[in-house]
């Protein structure tokens, strides 16, 4: 098999077994997971790189599942987002978000600049509208230059932490922390696992606090051997430091290979983290940690595709109301001749973790589906869990399902991007609420050419464009 090592925008430089995914006919599954939305993918014959993990093909939170083909051309938005910036000049993207009360939340992303700089991308909104904030940009600001946030907790009104990472053109991949302070934004000093030299690679993707003074960044890194291993951080009130974290897929070569995705908890000493990982077998299986208030430790985890070899099994989101209810979601392939992209929900009983029933709205054939990105819970009764769908004119559609204590169902939603043919998307990759009835949901529609930011607000009956 070939082994290629490509780079994408954002995320950690890969390898991967292009071979043995062909077989199962999931190379543009995993390539168009990893491409972010409006971006086009071009080999690297044609000087264009994408992100790919170690043989398994470790997606990047914040990439999109489904890529249909071009169509003919988008239909009409129908929702116009006209209270919601969009600063870059081609390019903005929120991926997640996080709310303190209905008057008072932070949604993060990226944009581009007219230099062709990536930047990080940090919207507020006060109860009235939403407005840009002033954010540093570690990675620079010049063309090849990247920055980039993933994830935001806000333990109250006046502290935040945003959580990425940043790229100087030709420079090291460096974890990104920047802390709100109520006033202005500014980058903390944070630890770098995987090293600080030009070929270095560190990636935070999660990031939850269960006060001022406890909070919790997860990711991956590159260890010396080229295998992509977990990272844990932890905020203790003074500082970031890394702590020991279980590598179920293992440490030693550039085969190996465990991530991180993001991370939740019900006290200080009862968290869950989750992820993906690889096995000997070539598999992308479901990861679970533990924190017991003294160490992580890995949990038994379903994997609905199955364990086979070249099977797909991704968690993307966690959210916990206790330390008996938690619930996951993301998505995994079926393993059989329709290869559809599902839909995938566990729920923790403070046990052990299963499989819950999902719908599936998307299209079910062959690398198309649905796909949830991210899960936020007010209580054990009321959950939303957003992300996309390929509807049945292959558009690309926003997802929210909600959770009312015994069941999940689809919701309707507005969709700015359209809805009538495979050029038409919407992507939402983010969803916090203050209360049951005050929530927003973010991420991305199309526009033309352009990518722009979208959100939507829940106000108890129904979603709209904020």
């Amino acid at each position: 098999m070939e082994s290629v090592t490509e780079r994408g925008p954002a995320g950690l430089v890969r390898r991967t077994w292009v071979g043995r995914l062909a077989v199962l006919g999931v190379v543009s599954f995993l390539v168009a997971m990893l491409w972010p939305p409006g971006m086009a993918f071009s080999t690297p014959a044609s000087g264009r790189t994408r992100v790919l993990a170690p043989r398994y093909g470790v997606p990047d939170l914040g990439r999109s599942l489904l890529n249909p083909a071009p169509g003919a051309g988008s239909t009409p938005a129908l929702a116009v987002h006209t209270n919601v910036p969009s600063p870059g000049s081609t390019s903005s993207q929120l991926v997640g978000d996080a709310c303190t009360s209905a008057s008072n939340c932070w949604a993060v992303g990226t944009y581009d600049n007219v230099a062709g700089a990536t930047l990080n991308q940090a919207l507020h909104w006060n109860g009235t509208a939403w407005s840009q904030a002033t954010t540093p940009n570690p990675g620079g600001t010049a063309s090849g230059d990247r920055s980039e946030l993933r994830r935001i907790a806000c333990p109250s009104s006046t502290r935040c932490w945003a959580v990425g990472d940043y790229k100087p053109s030709g420079g090291a991949q460096l974890n990104q922390i920047l802390r709100w302070n109520g006033t202005t934004w500014s980058q903390a000093t944070t630890p770098n696992p995987g090293g600080t030299t030009s070929s270095s690679q560190n990636q935070l993707l999660g990031v939850y606090c269960t006060s001022t003074s406890n909070c919790w960044a997860v990711g991956a890194y590159v260890n010396g051997s080229g295998a992509t291993l977990n990272e844990i951080l932890r905020w203790n009130g003074s500082q970031w430091s890394k702590v020991k974290a279980p590598q179920p897929g293992g440490t030693s070569s550039p085969d190996d290979a465990s991530e991180l995705v993001e991370v939740a908890c019900s006290s200080g000493s009862n968290c869950k983290a989750v992820g993906v990982y690889g096995n000997s077998s070539g598999a992308l299986l479901n990861e679970g940690l533990r924190w017991n208030g003294t160490k992580w430790s890995t949990v038994p985890m379903p994997d609905p595709g199955t364990t086979a070899s070249a099977a797909v099994n991704l968690l993307l989101s966690v959210s916990c109301t206790s330390a008996t209810n938690c619930w996951a979601v993301g998505v995994y392939i079926k393993y059989d001749a329709t290869k559809a992209v599902l839909n995938e929900i566990l729920h923790w009983n403070g046990t052990r973790w299963a499989l819950v029933k999902a719908p599936h709205p998307g299209l079910a054939g062959n690398n198309q589906g649905s796909l949830l990105q991210n899960v936020r819970c007010t209580s054990a009764s009321n959950c939303w869990a957003v992300g996309e769908y390929q509807n049945l004119s292959a558009a690309i559609v926003n997802q929210a399902l909600h959770w009312n204590g015994n069941t999940w169902s689809l919701v309707s939603t507005p969709n700015p991007g359209g809805t009538g043919n495979s050029s038409d998307s919407s992507r939402l990759q983010g969803v916090d609420c203050s209360t049951s009835s005050s929530c927003w949901a973010v991420g991305s529609y199309k526009s033309g050419s352009n990518t722009l930011n979208e959100a939507l607000r829940w106000k108890g009956g129904s979603w709209s464009v904020g």
